[in-house]
């Protein structure tokens, strides 16, 4: 499956400030629009970025060019999110300018990055979410874990585990997983598999 483009999960269009923006300035616009990244423009280039943390403590006649971050990592529009999303975790930065022919047209940041990993990940799973409860025992959260792992990510995914008690008070006696599958019938075999007792789960796969 090809990686959804980076254009797919941008915001756009994106507030800015110029290099000269005083830092009392750019803390207005954050608050106004509830955004944590500014891309800085000079002669409608992107020559840094400015964030939150940046500005955090900075005296606000401060200019932005003082404490702006630069040079900037940019992204096209067209590179996909698998890619931009590694750029993102490898440089331990917050977002990407998104230029094309040299102009600003968006701005990915690691919120919006993630959405779209979990949408893929949902995507490749291809499957409806679905609760299945196990008997507990100590280790059971981790044996669902790796049965599902086996199973491969195309078919099940594991969301959630709780250990639940049956009554209030009580030690809890099973634990109830979230799973995202495709193909329950597998998903509960793979659970018996590995020495999970089921006790419920959706009622068209119980076996």
């Amino acid at each position: 499956m090809t990686p959804a483009p980076v254009t797919s999960w941008m915001s756009s269009p994106v507030h800015t400030v110029a290099p000269d923006t005083l830092a009392a300035d750019a803390v207005t616009l954050l608050r106004r629009y509830a955004i944590r990244h500014l891309p800085v423009l000079e002669r409608d280039q992107v020559v840094g970025v400015v964030t939150d943390r940046d500005l955090r403590g900075t005296a606000g006649d401060t200019p932005i060019r003082a404490i702006m971050s630069h040079p900037v990592t940019v992204v096209s529009p067209r590179t996909g999110i698998d890619h931009a999303a590694r750029l993102l975790f490898d440089q331990r930065i917050g977002c990407l300018p998104v230029v094309e022919d040299g102009r600003l047209v968006g701005i990915l940041t690691q919120t919006d990055a993630v959405a779209a990993l979990v949408a893929v990940v949902r995507l490749q799973v291809g499957g409806r979410p679905a609760e299945v409860a196990v008997e507990f025992r100590p280790d059971a959260m981790a044996l669902a874990q790796q049965a599902l792992r086996a199973c491969g990510p195309e078919v099940a995914r594991l969301v959630a585990a709780t250990r639940e008690p049956f009554g209030a008070g009580q030690r809890p006696e099973r634990v109830r997983l979230q799973i995202e599958t495709r193909e329950m019938p597998r998903v509960l075999g793979a659970l018996r598999a590995a020495g999970l007792a089921v006790l419920g789960g959706p009622a068209d796969d119980r076996a």
